[in-house]
């Protein structure tokens, strides 16, 4: 009977370490972030002064119906009182090309056209229609 051939013999084991291994530190957190200013929301353009000598109106409408011109502008006073503070409304009758007779809100009067475009601008920021005027001037007639 052959007889076995001795293998190589087995490694002893790893020497165990003498000190006991360092945990791994934990990361540091980090620092936080400056607190960022909240940005200043943009400040709407100063309202305009208002000057009796100016030529530069707003109209607000034109309508027939002459008793809802005083509740219209109330209630713009009312929705805007820091923009119609200062307002004088001026409302004026006008007799159109097919003898219709129409009834005109405007609020002024101003100086400048760009202080009248200001104060309009801000009416369309807030979501009514308006466009600037003069004293004196009429409105292109609409074409049928």
């Amino acid at each position: 009977v052959p007889t076995p051939i001795p293998g190589p013999a087995p490694m002893p084991p790893d020497p165990q370490p003498e000190f006991e291994p360092v945990p791994t530190p934990l990361p540091l957190p980090l620092p936080s972030p400056a607190p960022q200013p909240t940005p200043e929301p943009p400040q709407a353009p100063p309202i305009p002064e208002m000057n009796p000598y100016g030529t530069y109106f707003i109209q607000l409408l034109a309508t027939p119906h002459e008793d809802s011109i005083c509740a219209i502008w109330e209630q713009l006073r009312a929705e805007l009182p820091d923009l119609f503070e200062h307002a004088e409304r001026s409302i004026s009758r006008v007799e159109t090309g097919d003898n219709q007779t129409l009834f005109r809100l405007r609020v002024g009067a101003f100086r400048e056209h760009s202080e009248a475009a200001t104060f309009c601008q801000r009416l369309k920021d807030e979501g009514h229609n308006c466009f600037v005027t003069q004293r004196g001037h009429k409105p292109p007639k609409a074409r049928p």
